[in-house]
């Protein structure tokens, strides 16, 4: 199952579900959550953060989609703080749209992606790794967390 989750859809479905939610069967329960600079805070930092690993990616010349073949073990930049920055960056996003919306459903969208990525994708993505990398990815693995 988890060879077929694509994490930007898992997002967007999620977010699907919470809009759903907020328009419908909890349209009542107000915004006590907006905080428009909190939004903007974690939206930068989200950003900032997926253009450093595309430019990692880039200048080592692999790809940086979810279940592409590596050609080479990415480790500099925010790869040095954490195995998984997209998907600490993705999580941002996905809080930044929850304070910027403020509505309790929005809080599912990252919290669930962040399990969903934790528990299902990445166990699958480090197994598929270490079976193209080799050595090096367990290395690497044992000296960096997979989250920050």
């Amino acid at each position: 199952m988890a060879r077929h989750l694509k994490p930007p859809f898992v997002g967007l479905a999620l977010v699907g579900l919470a809009a759903w939610l907020h328009l419908g069967p909890a349209s009542g329960w107000g915004a006590p959550l907006r905080c428009l600079p909190c939004a903007i805070a974690l939206a930068a930092m989200g950003i900032f953060t997926l253009a450093w690993c595309f430019a990692h990616f880039l200048g080592q010349r692999t790809p940086p989609w979810p279940g592409s073949r590596p050609r080479a073990l990415v480790t500099a930049g925010p790869y040095r703080l954490s195995r998984n920055p997209m998907y600490v960056a993705a999580t941002a996003l996905l809080g930044a749209l929850a304070f910027a919306v403020g509505s309790l459903p929005f809080l599912i969208p990252p919290i669930v992606f962040f399990f969903v990525m934790d528990r299902l994708y990445i166990p699958h993505e480090e197994y598929w790794l270490t079976e193209h990398l080799g050595q090096d990815y367990e290395n690497y693995r044992r000296r960096v967390r997979r989250w920050f």
